[in-house]
């Protein structure tokens, strides 16, 4: 397993929606906490509606089309250049073509990805918007998925979902920068995925990175997302690590259990894998 032993490199997807602005003074941010560099990223595809009466737009209504795009992801730029920090090193990348792939495509280039949990009251991110979802399972990166209204992450205290499962153990080696910054490390395991024993293992990984960690065994009262929550309202914890689990289903990626709790309702920032 490749351990990261810094990140380098963050990738922020850009869209004109109302967090926007929040996400890329959030990544701006922690790059300059990694001494990292930031990729600002966008993509837009063309709308080309066909008429069942008129048939196929002519060229005119493409070419508006086109305009309409392209005016979109350079105003997604003057935005991302706006809100990154002056001293920033920052490059931008933008295309016409699906932001689910253009952005999977330019993910090669970055250790993290920034993301905003969009769920039904967090508003319309647009033509320029991601799938969080579909994003998080195909790009072979961790992103960090943040609340709305947020625009720095608190880095002093975290907690690890911990289960047993690949997903779980790639969203530590995954978190690992993250974690060495942190004052305080708590491994949580609850329910029927208490596993004390490869918890204690994980203590001892994380110690042998420099990393002090505790473990809390809970009991499951409530359902799996309340009952990682409370632990994470109760360790004052300003980020949540967790494998991500999901399935594809034709062309959408269906998720259930607390992966698809936290994708649309996530009240800390979030670090998962898959």
């Amino acid at each position: 397993m490749e351990v990261a032993l810094n990140y380098a490199c963050l990738m922020v997807p850009v869209d004109l929606g109302p967090t926007a602005a929040d996400r890329v003074k959030l990544a701006s941010h922690l790059a300059k906490t990694f001494g990292a560099s930031l990729i600002g990223v966008a993509a837009r595809q063309m709308m080309t509606p066909v008429s069942a009466e008129r048939g196929p737009l002519d060229q005119s209504m493409l070419d508006a089309e086109q305009d309409r795009a392209t005016a979109d992801l350079e105003a997604a730029e003057i935005l991302f250049r706006r809100e990154i920090d002056p001293d920033a090193v920052a490059t931008w990348r933008s295309a016409i073509a699906s932001p689910v792939s253009f952005i999977s495509d330019q993910a090669s280039a970055a250790d993290l990805l920034i993301v905003t949990r969009h769920g039904k009251r967090d508003g319309d991110a647009g033509l320029l918007g991601v799938g969080t979802g579909a994003l998080l399972m195909g790009i072979g990166r961790p992103i960090l998925v943040v609340p709305p209204n947020l625009d720095r992450v608190a880095l002093d205290r975290m907690v690890i979902a911990w289960k047993n499962t690949r997903e779980a153990r790639r969203a530590i080696a995954d978190a690992l920068p993250l974690l060495k910054l942190a004052e305080a490390v708590v491994i949580a395991s609850a329910g029927s995925e208490t596993d004390r024993g490869s918890a204690e293992d994980v203590a001892t990984y994380l110690s042998n990175h420099g990393i002090e960690a505790s473990i809390r065994v809970e009991a499951l009262d409530d359902s799996a997302t309340e009952t990682i929550l409370t632990i994470v309202r109760e360790e004052r914890a300003g980020v949540l690590i967790l494998g991500a689990y999901g399935h594809s289903r034709v062309r959408e990626w269906m998720f259930g259990g607390v992966t698809g709790d936290l994708l649309q309702g996530t009240p800390v920032c979030c670090l998962m894998s898959h």
